[in-house]
């Protein structure tokens, strides 16, 4: 199994790319460039899943409103979080001009679709949060972790407040979700054992990702909170405030 998946899943990440750059001379209009990786990336996030072994109910759908896009935040403890939200959802997820600049990691996110952010730099902060107002306009969701970090799942971090903006600005709803790893072969996830999924601070990449095929089965449970809707008095630090107050009161801490 362990061998297969070595196989297969760095199969479906170099098709992924590969597929993305013959596509690109036919696809001029970045929106549209954007709309096509993003189904793209939904498609091959479910192949993955399938080859990771993952099971991952999802509770609260009864919280989405059809027709509806959503600036969707969430708690963020891996690479998988992307993962297992696009193959649920498909998404521009938002992510860090580190990571685009990051060797083959940069490649799969721009053939992800994603939206980059310089989150150190306050003169950029607004040109960025104005692409992401453009994409929920054009109705694309869009993935914000705004702990803006992954983290080993002990604590949430505090939210940043900046990129709520772009959901006040759009008129487009806020939609809480929690992620919480559950089982690894059917063994709880605990402070013992969440690094083989957990990826944050310095950990390498490549290892980290072979070093979790061992395992045959990954059981994870996201969970979608009512939406925060835009209104009169909504600014990006009340948006901010009921996104943290909802997740951080579902999620449980891997202790």
């Amino acid at each position: 199994m362990r061998l297969y998946k070595t196989i297969v899943l760095p199969a479906i990440l170099v098709w992924h790319i590969l597929s993305g750059f013959v596509l690109l001379p036919f696809l001029r209009d970045p929106w549209r460039r954007r709309r096509h990786f993003v189904k793209a990336t939904a498609r091959h996030s479910r192949w993955s899943m399938h080859n990771f072994g993952v099971r991952m109910p999802v509770d609260g759908e009864e919280n989405l409103r059809p027709g509806q896009n959503y600036l969707i935040v969430a708690n963020h403890m891996s690479y998988l979080d992307a993962i297992l939200l696009a193959s649920w959802r498909p998404a521009a997820f938002v992510t860090s001009m580190e990571m685009k600049n990051t060797p083959f990691l940069g490649q799969l996110t721009d053939m992800g679709g994603c939206l980059y952010v310089e989150r150190r730099s306050k003169e950029n902060i607004h040109n960025e949060i104005g692409e992401i107002e453009e994409a929920l306009k054009r109705g694309f969701d869009v993935v914000v972790f705004p702990e803006a970090t992954s983290t080993n799942g002990a604590a949430l971090r505090n939210f940043k407040r900046p990129l709520f903006a772009a959901a006040q600005r759009a008129g487009v709803p806020v939609l809480p979700v929690v992620i919480e790893y559950e089982t690894l072969d059917g063994a709880p996830v605990t402070a013992a054992n969440r690094d083989a999924i957990c990826w944050y601070g310095d950990m390498d990449f490549a290892s980290h990702f072979f070093g979790l095929m061992r395992y045959r089965e990954i059981g994870v449970r996201v969970t979608v909170l009512p939406e925060i809707p835009i209104e009169a008095h909504s600014s990006r630090d009340t948006l901010m405030d009921q996104a943290f107050k909802q997740i951080s009161g579902r999620y449980r801490p891997i202790v």
